[in-house]
């Protein structure tokens, strides 16, 4: 996009019993980790969008990591129960790990609105913005008019008829 070199550094699919999966996302972070030390922060953005819960102590070591090479450092929080799983299911480690990541990042995300408290409570000098992964029907209605220039969008993400995509196209 607008001469931006993109690449994705992926967590692996979880198959296979529970040794399967542990030695499958040791491996990937060793090979995230690796990804980050040789390669080019110079310009570069690195965009986390955490697991968390038993992963965060991972995640954060690659969050630091990445800001120590000079990356800059966006972390996104999904929709989801992560706030509270960090409030009620969480033990010190994964807590630590948790607000640590969050203050190391240079620009938060995040996809439900209550997140916004948790995370400034968390993080309050870093800046967070609100990107739903849904289009608001009320908001569709107002837009709903011809433009001669055709439409303008960028979409990044899983196009699912359940967020409005498909409606919004």
């Amino acid at each position: 996009i607008f001469g931006a070199e993109v690449g994705a550094l992926r967590y692996p699919d979880r198959d296979g019993g529970i040794l399967a999966k542990a030695l499958g996302y040791l491996h990937a972070f060793g090979r995230l980790a690796l990804a980050i030390l040789v390669g080019s922060a110079r310009g570069a953005v690195i965009h986390f969008t955490p697991y968390s819960k038993q992963f965060m102590p991972g995640e954060c070591a690659l969050i630091l990591l990445a800001r120590l090479r000079g990356y800059r450092v966006v972390m996104d929080l999904r929709a989801g129960s992560q706030r509270q799983i960090y409030e009620e299911r969480s033990g010190a480690l994964i807590r630590w790990s948790f607000g640590r990541a969050v203050r190391a990042a240079h620009v938060l995300a995040f996809e439900g609105r209550p997140y916004d408290a948790f995370l400034a409570a968390l993080a309050p000098k870093t800046p967070r913005f609100w990107l739903p992964n849904f289009v608001p029907a009320a908001e569709l209605a107002p837009r709903l008019r011809f433009d001669p220039e055709g439409p303008k969008l960028v979409y990044v993400g899983l196009v699912s008829e359940d967020k409005g995509a498909l409606a919004t196209i």
